[in-house]
Order: structure tokens, then sequence, then C-alpha cells
């Protein structure tokens, strides 16, 4: 962890623990099409299952319970959320007889890699810079007219 980060969060971050949150993710509702925007609750949700991934290509397999408690939603709308997450295709849910499923979040986080090498490309192909571009107000009307057509 950076000095930087230790100085924010404090020195005993690494040791309670941290989640890598892509920027893409956050602002996914300007990136994507209407009908794969996340709610707030969606995106917490989504985050929340992330922090249990820790190591690439895993599945997770959070409790409906500890979902709840760790996002501060309540169960039976943690159900319907997931049913939201699934119709819009960013988790595959392997559902089991027991109260633990099994999340895989490969579809979300392919997603925002392409979004980021489409991004990437398409700045490269028409010698743009894409730090400087970051700073402009439209950056999602840009990236959904020009990368998500």
């Amino acid at each position: 962890m950076s000095n930087d980060q230790e100085t924010i969060w404090g020195p005993y971050l690494s040791e309670a623990g941290f989640t890598i949150i892509p920027h893409h993710l956050l602002f996914i509702n300007s990136l994507v099409t209407e009908e794969m925007h996340l709610t707030a609750s969606e995106i917490m949700l989504l985050i929340t299952l992330i922090s249990f991934q820790w190591k690439p290509k895993t599945k997770v397999f959070p409790s409906i319970k500890t979902l709840s408690n760790r996002s501060g939603i309540s169960e039976r709308q943690i159900q319907r959320l997931i049913l939201g997450l699934e119709e819009k295709k960013y988790i595959i849910v392997n559902r089991r007889t027991s109260n633990v499923n099994i999340f895989d979040l490969s579809p979300c986080i392919e997603l925002v890699k392409n979004l980021i090498k489409e991004e990437k490309n398409y700045f490269r192909d028409n010698n743009m810079d894409s730090k400087d571009f970051r700073n402009m107000k439209n950056i999602g009307i840009f990236l959904r007219k020009n990368i998500m057509k």
C-alpha cells in the first residue's frame, strides 16, 4: 500500500482489509445502455460481492445474511437485487439447496475490462490523449455515442 493511502486511511488499512474498485464500475451508468443501468443498491451489492473475490477467476459464496450484514441492505432486498444483477448479466448465480449461492462475477469483470479496452483503443485510433479527455464533462455521452454503439 502506498504511503498516501496510509496517510488517508491510517496505518492499519492493509491489516483491516480493503477492496479495489475500478473507476469504470463506479460510473458504469454513464458508460452503458439504459437497460444495463444499475441502481445505487445494485452497485453496493456488486461492491460487496467484489470484496469477497480475493483471487482471479474464483467464485464467491457469501450467504444472503452475510451480504445483508455487510451492505446494510435487507435480506429480502438482497435477493431481489441478485435477480436484477442476473437479469442485466452482471453476475451468474449457481443456486444451491443451502442458504449459500455461488456467485460468478466474471461477466461484470469482463464488461469493465472491455469498456476500458474499447476506450483506450478509441483514443489510440483517433490520436487522442485519454488522460486529457478524462477531465471533460461529457465523457459518458461521448463513450455511449462512439464506443457502446
